[in-house]
């Protein structure tokens, strides 16, 4: 209700562009201020616990990888050091500091304004007691330091360069953050998925506390992916299946295998980031799936019933990875990827795929089929059981 009592009524256009037109450049300023990030630190990066810090860092790490184009042969280093502070590293030629503006503009673009590309880069520098950030740029080393988001000096050419990339430093601020601590355990996980996830790239994880280097590098991609998390397992078949393709503004891999297990496990990652909920392109994975097996069990195996698509997928590992400039999440979480063009392009390469494979490798088929028959027979049989309990 309005202060005289009644409804509140739609604004008209012409009110409403006077209202927006009477915001000043101070109110839109505060939100692009590294102040703004310092008062509401869980706008950018979810809240100030350890997931939160460790959000930050490991999005840096992606945002690294996004600036650039293909990279494989490059390398991606994250160092903690015995104060706390945390630095990353590329050696990726960019294209972000280049052009006639100086890098001192450059630099304050991409580190001081919070923009999506480089959103908890800007918010690192802004949750940190300090931040260098440094460049090799045209054959020098540039250098810009911050004290809690606010650049201290104009910065500028420091030395010579020693190659090409990016690097930024920082100390993540105590009075923000319930604990500055960071955990191994937690980077190397996420390391070892960037590295699945961009072949060729070498990652290292340097803990100058421990005195430990590890290094995750996999040129087999995302069909070593599959390798790493069967592990372990007994499987259907010899091999990895594997695809990619562009299609549009949508690019994909895929990467399937089977295993003598009750267990699915289908993992969809969009710009390098986890869908946890999946969303089109697990529907199109498993659209593809079913189509192709029960058609060859319809053309080869007859007598038996078709299955569904949870017995043909009994048993599957499937990591998918798609890139594409405009993907749209359902939820504020960003949990499930709603682009419903990635359905229908996912369910075409992996039934392709299948086709291909199955052509070639018919006793691929035939494990594949027989398997997802026992799965839906086993099903049956435990569902009459269930009916005649008492």
């Amino acid at each position: 209700m309005s202060t005289d009592g009644q409804p509140p009524r739609d604004l008209t256009a012409e009110e409403l562009a006077r209202q927006q037109s009477s915001y000043s450049d101070p109110d839109i300023r505060i939100f692009r201020d590294p102040a703004h990030i310092r008062m509401n630190p869980g706008m950018y990066i979810g809240n100030v616990r350890t997931e939160g810090l460790h959000a930050m860092l490991l999005g840096i790490v992606g945002e690294f990888l996004g600036s650039v184009g293909p990279h494989a042969g490059r390398t991606l280093a994250v160092t903690l050091h015995p104060d706390g502070s945390v630095q990353v590293a590329d050696s990726f030629p960019r294209a972000d500091f280049r052009g006639t503006r100086s890098l001192t503009e450059a630099f304050r673009e991409t580190f001081w304004l919070p923009g999506w590309p480089w959103l908890q880069s800007a918010s690192a520098n802004a949750l940190s007691e300090w931040c260098e950030v440094e460049a090799d740029h045209a054959g020098h080393r540039h250098r810009q330091k911050y004290d809690r988001g606010q650049p201290t000096g104009d910065g500028g050419i420091v030395g010579p360069a020693r190659g090409e990339g990016l690097t930024i430093s920082f100390r993540p601020d105590a009075s923000v953050f319930e604990s500055v601590q960071f955990h191994p355990d937690i980077i190397r996980e996420r390391l070892r998925e960037y590295a699945f996830l961009n072949a060729g790239v070498r990652f290292t994880l340097t803990d100058n506390v421990t005195g430990t280097i590890e290094v995750f590098e996999f040129a087999g991609g995302v069909a070593d992916f599959v390798r790493w998390l069967n592990v372990g397992s007994q499987h259907l078949h010899p091999g990895v299946l594997f695809t990619r393709g562009e299609v549009g503004d949508v690019r994909y891999e895929v990467a399937m295998q089977w295993c003598r297990t009750d267990e699915t496990i289908e993992r969809l990652y969009v710009n390098d980031r986890i869908a946890p909920l999946g969303g089109t392109p697990i529907t199109g994975i498993r659209t593809g799936v079913t189509r192709v097996v029960n058609a060859f069990i319809r053309n080869y195996l007859p007598d038996a019933a078709p299955a569904k698509g949870s017995n043909v997928r009994n048993g599957l590992t499937a990591v998918v990875s798609v890139r594409m400039t405009d993907p749209w999440f359902e939820g504020a979480t960003r949990s499930r990827l709603g682009n419903h063009e990635a359905e229908g392009i996912l369910a075409a390469a992996v039934s392709e795929l299948l086709r291909r494979e199955f052509a070639a490798n018919p006793a691929v088929a035939e494990q594949v089929a027989w398997a997802a028959i026992a799965d839906a027979e086993a099903e049956a049989v435990e569902k009459r059981r269930r009916k005649k309990k008492p």
